[in-house]
């Protein structure tokens, strides 16, 4: 990114960081420019086990096993029982019914079958982990944030309602890239119309909405 370049600390706040490598989309600019940033991760496992060891040598990232909602305080987090994989733990949600339209419609038996995974009987096949929640305002006011140039957000179907409860008051994200493919198409309509009045102009690439803050904001 050409702004990052001519940005002097840039600053990244990632939701939905999960192993911070695989199908990461700034996993690459990390390393090769420096960003800083705060990386956000609810699954305890993913976390400690390779959140933690891909930027352990990036002294500038500060990773932080937790969610981010509404309320400060926790949250039952759905998951998948029977595995660990990079797929699996992406597909971890706040919405149970979002894993069980993947196993209705057969993407997850597809893909534990491309594993060499056999499935527990389908009402065994999601756990509930309770996970802790912190707000933006509480997490980033904390850590002293007083910038954030780019609002990184992958949270299988919660990225709607993040967007909804984001300070824009006090933050101004210069980009803000989150998934929509999970997305109700109302929803996805009144999201969009939220970052245009913000400000915002976006551009769907694939799965992905990417916003650009209009200077005259």
């Amino acid at each position: 990114m050409e702004y990052s370049r001519k940005t002097e600390n840039f600053f990244v706040f990632q939701i939905g960081a999960n192993d911070g490598f695989i199908g990461d989309p700034i996993h690459k600019f990390i390393f090769k420019f420096g960003w800083r940033g705060i990386l956000i991760e609810p699954q305890p496992f993913v976390f400690h086990n390779y959140l933690l060891k891909t930027y352990a040598k990036q002294d500038q990232i500060f990773a932080i096993n937790c969610a981010i909602g509404e309320i400060k305080g926790s949250q039952p987090l759905y998951s998948l029982s029977f595995s660990n994989h990079r797929w699996a733990t992406g597909l971890s949600s706040f919405s149970k019914s979002g894993i069980n339209n993947l196993l209705s419609n057969g993407y997850i038996q597809k893909k534990a079958k491309q594993q060499g995974i056999g499935l527990p009987e389908i009402e065994d096949c999601i756990i509930e982990n309770i996970v802790e929640v912190m707000t933006f305002e509480d997490l980033l006011q904390s850590h002293e944030v007083k910038k954030i140039d780019l609002l990184q957000i992958d949270a299988e179907g919660y990225d709607g309602k993040l967007i909804s409860i984001f300070p824009f008051s006090k933050y101004k994200p210069i980009f803000i890239n989150f998934e929509h493919s999970h997305m109700k198409q109302t929803e996805y309509n009144s999201i969009c119309l939220e970052l245009n009045n913000h400000g915002y102009e976006l551009t769907k690439i694939e799965n992905d909405t990417f916003c650009f803050l209009n200077p005259k904001y």
